[in-house]
């Protein structure tokens, strides 16, 4: 399990997705705030892959120097399309039907 721990990966999203919210005018816990998280969880997962591919493309005269930057690319697209659909549109559900 520990291979799918990427701390560079959860702070992108998690940074991104935070910073986001803070500027939206949704209300917490609202269907509305859950779902801009899921937007600009997976909007962040997407930012995340661009910047592990720009790492990765800018290693490519050391091959050992690749591999953590397609772990950064492939583990912030999993973050973010986690977050946003197993923990963000769930509890869009759940504020729905309050």
């Amino acid at each position: 399990p520990l291979v799918f721990v990427n701390i560079p990966s959860i702070l992108i999203v998690v940074g991104l997705t935070g910073g986001a919210l803070l500027f939206s005018d949704v209300v917490v816990n609202t269907p509305a705030f859950w779902n801009q998280a899921r937007r600009y969880s997976i909007g962040s997962g997407i930012v995340g892959s661009l910047v592990g591919l720009i790492l990765m493309l800018g290693s490519m005269d050391n091959p050992a120097a690749i591999g953590p930057s397609m772990a950064v690319m492939l583990l912030t697209t999993l973050y973010g399309v986690f977050f946003g659909y197993f923990i963000a549109l769930p509890m869009e559900h759940r504020a729905n039907n309050r």
